[in-house]
């Protein structure tokens, strides 16, 4: 069982990361990323966000914006993960992709496609 170091953190709004926000993600990510060469590495509560970490083997050959929406289309939710969304509410998310390091991420924020809770 993958644990959380800290499994509530305080940010801006009202809103709290718990655990079963993390757990959500985790279950939204584990169905999408399948196969190949990347490797979905967990969820964590970072600074009153969630982000969702990826390793790739090898650093993507583009710009940071070209990268960002690279990532953004087919990795962030779509609104067919409503559980997903609907759980998290208001809380930022975003997707961390990597090589080797996890402090040199490359991210792109989601949008929720539920709207603000």
């Amino acid at each position: 069982m993958q644990s959380s170091a800290a499994t509530q953190i305080s940010f801006d709004s009202d809103e709290t990361v718990t655990e079963p926000m993390l757990k959500s993600v985790n279950a939204a990510f584990r169905t999408s990323i399948l196969g190949g060469d990347w490797y979905y590495q967990g969820a964590q509560a970072v600074n009153g966000t969630i982000n969702a970490y990826i390793q790739i083997p090898e650093k993507l050959n583009m710009s940071k914006d070209e990268q960002e929406k690279y990532l953004k289309m087919p990795l962030c939710p779509s609104s067919a993960k409503r559980y997903m969304w609907n759980k998290i509410k208001g809380v930022p998310l975003s997707v961390h992709v990597y090589t080797f390091n996890k402090k040199h991420t490359v991210y792109a924020d989601c949008d929720n496609p539920m709207g603000k809770a």
